[in-house]
Formats: C-alpha cells, sequence, structure tokens
C-alpha cells in the first residue's frame, strides 16, 4: 500500500473521526521502510565516497614514492 492509499484510506477517516493519535500509526507504518531505505542508500553513497576518496590518495601516494625513488636512482649514478 502506497503512503497515498494510507493517508486516503486510514489516516483521513480517522483524523475525521477525531482519533489523532489513531492516525498517526498507519502513516508511521508507510514512513518506515522508506526511511530505512534511504538510510542505507545514503550509507552506500558515502561508503562509496569513502573508499573513492582512500584509492585516489593511495594513489597519490604510490606517485609520490615512485617519483622520489626515481630521483634518488639518478642522484647515485
Amino acid at each position: 500500500m502506497a503512503v497515498v492509499e494510507a493517508i486516503t484510506s486510514e489516516v483521513e477517516p480517522r483524523l475525521a473521526a477525531g482519533d489523532s493519535s489513531g492516525a498517526v500509526v498507519p502513516l508511521a507504518e508507510q514512513l518506515r521502510p522508506r526511511a530505512g531505505s534511504a538510510e542505507a542508500q545514503a550509507s552506500a553513497q558515502l561508503r562509496s565516497a569513502t573508499t573513492i576518496v582512500l584509492v585516489v590518495i593511495g594513489i597519490a601516494v604510490v606517485l609520490l614514492a615512485a617519483h622520489l625513488l626515481s630521483r634518488r636512482g639518478s642522484r647515485d649514478t
């Protein structure tokens, strides 16, 4: 059941009857799974961004080390 359907079929009749606390429960039940999936998606995006940053830093460190080692080798000869 979609959120809009829950509002029209469960929430609005309870609000019309004056049962505001009873109207909150079905709405919360419909919104809870959507909030969980949004949190999981945000967490996955954060992990992805962190992974990209770590890979870029790793590549930069390797390139810097290779540069420094190549300069050291040219000074020795």
